[in-house]
C-alpha cells in the first residue's frame, strides 16, 4: 500500500507541478513561503550519522511539506483556464483546479476524475505569512476498479510560532490497513523530537538536543529498546 501511495503522489506531482507565476487578487506573486524551507538545516548535522532514522523522519516531513507547495502551483499543461480556475485532461482523466486568496490564506482544491467520475481530491491552504498550512489528499481507488478497502487519505498540518519553533502532524489513513501518525517538533535551538504511531499505538520516539546528542526508543520490542548517544 505504501508503494501504491508513493506512485500515485509522484504522478500527481509530475502533472501538477510548475514554475508558472500566478497572481492573487492583490496582484502579488503566488509563491508560498514554505517552498524553499529546508528542514534538515534546522537540526544538528551530526544527527545524520548518529541517528539515520530520525534524520530520515525530518527529511520525510520536508518532502511532504514541499509537496503542499507544489500543489499550490497550477499546471502549464492546462486548457480552458480562467483567472482562478484551471482544467486539463488526458485520455479519460480530467483535473479541475481552483485557488484563491481568502482572508489571510491561500486556498486551493483539485478534483480528479476518470471518465467523469471523481476518484481523488486534494485540498489545502497556507497562511500568507508562512506561519502554518494544511493539505489533505483523498483517493477512491474503487473508481479505478481496485477494491474499496484500498482507499486511503493523508492529512498534513504544520505551523511555526513567533520564535520559529515548528510542529508537524501527519496522518496516513490506509482504510482497512489502519493508520500511521507522525508528530514532530523542531525548535529554534536545533533540538527536537518525533513520535510515530500505528493504529494509535506508539511505535517509535526520538528526542535530540541542540548538540546532536539524543535518545531513540523502539516500543515494538518488549521491553522497549532504548538507544542513547552523545
Amino acid at each position: 500500500m505504501k508503494k501504491i501511495l508513493s506512485i500515485c503522489i509522484a504522478v500527481l506531482l509530475s502533472n501538477c507541478g510548475s514554475d508558472e507565476p500566478v497572481s492573487d487578487i492583490n496582484t502579488q506573486n503566488f509563491k508560498p513561503a514554505v517552498t524553499n524551507l529546508n528542514l534538515t538545516t534546522k537540526i544538528p548535522i551530526s544527527l545524520q550519522s548518529k541517528s539515520p532514522l530520525m534524520w530520515s523522519q525530518i527529511s520525510m516531513m520536508e518532502a511532504y511539506l514541499k509537496m503542499g507547495a507544489n500543489f499550490m502551483t497550477p499546471s502549464t499543461g492546462k486548457s480552458n483556464s480562467s483567472l482562478y480556475k484551471n482544467t486539463w485532461s488526458y485520455g479519460g482523466y480530467t483535473v479541475n483546479y481552483s485557488y484563491n486568496l481568502v482572508g489571510d490564506k491561500y486556498e486551493y482544491l483539485y478534483k480528479m476524475a476518470l471518465n467523469g467520475q471523481i476518484y481523488s481530491t486534494i485540498d489545502g491552504w497556507q497562511k500568507t505569512d508562512g506561519s502554518s498550512g494544511h493539505w489533505a489528499y483523498n483517493i477512491n481507488l474503487s473508481v479505478m476498479g481496485v477494491p474499496s478497502s484500498s482507499n486511503y487519505n493523508i492529512d498534513f498540518n504544520w505551523n511555526k510560532d513567533n520564535v520559529n519553533n515548528y510542529t508537524f502532524d501527519m496522518i496516513f489513513n490506509l482504510g482497512s490497513s489502519g493508520t500511521m501518525h507522525y508528530i514532530s517538533h523542531l525548535k529554534n535551538d536545533y533540538s527536537g523530537d518525533f513520535n510515530y504511531y500505528t493504529n494509535n499505538t506508539l511505535v517509535y520516539n526520538g528526542i535530540w538536543k541542540y548538540d546532536g546528542s539524543g535518545q531513540f526508543t523502539n516500543y515494538i520490542t518488549s521491553p522497549p529498546t532504548v538507544t542513547t548517544w552523545n
